[in-house]
Formats: C-alpha cells, structure tokens, sequence
C-alpha cells in the first residue's frame, strides 16, 4: 500500500525521504505485520541500519523539526513499529539538557540505532495537561533517587533501553531517564488499539538510580515537557500524513484496477470526488504541519497555538481520509490479510496521541483567553 517518496521534494529534503524508502526494502510492512500478529518485537538489525543512514535520531545537531518530519512521513508509509518519535523526543531532551555524565554516550547510542528510548507521555503536567498521570514518586536519597509508582501506558516499554518518564519530587515534577533493566522495574501489558505499538504500564518498586539519572534541574519538568509536546507533535502528525497518502495511494490504484458495470470504479464521478477530498485534505494537513514544525524551531510566541491548531485538523483529517479509503476499497478493507487496518488503528491511535481534536481545540480557545 505504500509508494515511492514524493517527486516534488527539493534535493535536500530528497535525501532522508530516500534513507528511509530504501531502508524499507521490498516488503515495508512485514516488521508491522510481525509486531501487529503477536510473531515478533522490535527489529533491531533495521533499527541500527536506520541508525547507520543517521535516519533514526533525526533531531541532533544542526538538524531541525521540519527536516526531520520529512523522514517521519516514510516511517509513516510504512507504519513503522519502532519509537521513533519516543526516541527522538529523548535524544532532543538529553541534548538540551546540557552535558551532564553519561548523557553523551546515551545520545550517540540512541542516533546510531544501537539502543532504543521511550517517552511515559500520558496527560503530563505543563501545558499539555493536568499532570494526573503522573503516579511516579521520586524521593532524593543519598547518592540519587528512590522511585516509586506506576505510569501510564508507555509505548514499547518492555523492549527498549530506557524510559523517559516525569515523577513527583517534592513539590513539583521532576525529570529522570529509566534504564529499563533496573532492579525493582516490571511491566503491565495493555490492550492498544494500534497492534504495532504494542505498550506497557511500567510499574517502579524501590527503583534506585544515581544523581545521573536526572535530566536538567529538580523541578523543571513542567516547562520541559511543553516543549517535549511541541516536538513530537510535528513528528507524530508527518507519521499521519505518511499514512494518509499511503492509505489515498492504495485507495486510488484499487478504483483503477475494480471494474463495475463494465468501467474501473475510478472512472465514476462519486468516487473521483471523494479521492480528490482525501488527496486535498492530506495537502492541508502538511501545510499545517510545515507551519508547525517552524513554528517550534524558530521558537514562535505563538507556536503552542499554531502546534495545536495542526494537530486538531490533521487528528479529525486523518480519520476522514481512512474513511475515505475504506469505502472504495469496500470489502477488501473488512479482511485482516490486507494492510489497511493497520493504518486505520494507527490513524485513530494518532488522532488521540497528545491530545485528541477536541483537546486541542480548547487549548487555543485557553491561549486566547489568556491573552486578552
């Protein structure tokens, strides 16, 4: 179902799209399908191949979100099992965190494929929201911390290296990178709607980590995650738009190929439209996520807005296009054989990923508010 990148993208922005379309090789979809049918976890050969065509960490150095939502949308194409954006998110935090012991080393692990990050995102504290899935309590002992508690569900959790997650510290909320092999650390698995992104509640008894273990100072969580929220949305919702157009594509080579009454179901003005709806709500919605994604690298005054903004219409975009597909393709998209309900649980995984449409929504009615 999915195709080759897009012929309309400049030279520099060719180059990662075609890193990751060659990384796919001949069949995209069997990671997902071996993950989605219980048969298989994350495939680390593929990952480290990403990591050796420096398309796994995307965000390190002098690269930016907008460049990296380029090879978010072959991930998307593909519905890619693997944290990609998990791990991107905490490789951006490390690197902003400052040097600090070990840090380095992590970061250079992560870029090149070698181990693996998660990000414990649920309903956090900031601006994303109440900060009521936060059940992890961290207390400071002698030499580090002590944690306690439970999070919510964490994608992968049970297979990567290392967890980001925000636990309780006094007063506030603090941040602390989990290695995952840690005594006293279990997992929970939970039921997802999205097969390929199998994910766990991590459960923390009497967890010690050293002083390393916490990432910038004690208490700066909150401001931190907003801007943890403001990078990953960009990147989830180019995986969205990756799996429209593949979805759109599929969807167009079937009306050319079903013949009904004598003519290819394509050539019937009913279904012309509604392809035609899909292809141009996709185009909006990467418009909106280009904006987006400069928004948060040229760190906008606006940008929780314009973020926000984006990720309500491609969350309610998303859905509309696998509908779409689903009625053209008819039948064939009830079979379990054929690939489109995996981009259909993960189109409506995504639209509910950090925030659903309605979320969002109210978030820019509350920034309005705020400034008058």
């Amino acid at each position: 179902m999915t195709s080759d990148f897009p012929v309309w993208l400049a030279p520099e922005e060719r180059e990662p799209a075609e890193a990751i379309a060659g990384l796919a090789g001949s069949s995209p979809l069997d990671r997902a399908r071996a993950v989605g049918d219980g048969h298989g976890g994350l495939d680390r050969a593929f990952i480290r191949s990403a990591g050796a065509a420096g398309r796994y960490g995307c965000i390190a150095g002098e690269e930016t979100i907008a460049r990296a939502c380029i090879a978010a949308e072959q991930w998307g194409r593909m519905v890619a099992p693997e944290p990609w954006i998990e791990t991107n998110v905490v490789i951006e935090t490390l690197s902003r965190a400052g040097p600090a012991p070990g840090h380095a080393v992590i970061v250079a692990s992560l870029l090149e494929g070698r181990e693996l990050a998660s990000w414990a995102s649920n309903n956090l504290p900031g601006w994303w929201g109440s900060g009521e899935g936060v059940r992890v309590e961290a207390d400071a002992v002698a030499g580090g911390f002590v944690l306690n508690g439970e999070t919510g569900a964490v994608p992968h959790a049970d297979s990567v290296d290392w967890i980001l997650l925000a636990a309780m510290d006094g007063g506030s909320f603090s941040h602390f990178l989990l290695p995952t092999g840690t005594a006293g650390v279990s997992f929970e698995p939970r039921e997802c709607l999205d097969l390929t992104r199998p994910s766990q509640t991590v459960r923390l008894d009497q967890v010690r980590l050293g002083a390393a273990a916490l990432i910038g100072a004690r208490g700066s969580a909150p401001a931190e995650i907003a801007r943890q929220v403001q990078v990953a949305i960009p990147l989830a919702l180019s995986q969205s738009i990756g799996a429209m157009r593949a979805v759109t594509e599929g969807a167009i080579a079937h009306a050319r190929s079903r013949i009904a009454f004598g003519r290819p179901i394509g050539s019937f003005q009913a279904v012309k439209h509604m392809l035609v709806d899909a292809s141009l709500g996709i185009e909006m919605s990467a418009a909106l996520r280009d904006a987006a994604a400069r928004a948060v690298d040229e760190a906008q005054d606006d940008a929780a807005e314009i973020v926000s903004m984006a990720k309500a219409f491609v969350a309610r975009t998303g859905i509309d296009v696998a509908h779409v597909a689903w009625q053209v393709l008819g039948g064939m998209a009830y079979m379990w054989e054929n690939d489109f309900h995996l981009y259909l649980r993960r189109l409506t995984a995504d639209a509910a990923f950090l925030g659903s449409e309605a979320w969002h929504n109210e978030h820019v009615v509350a920034l309005h508010e705020r400034s008058l």
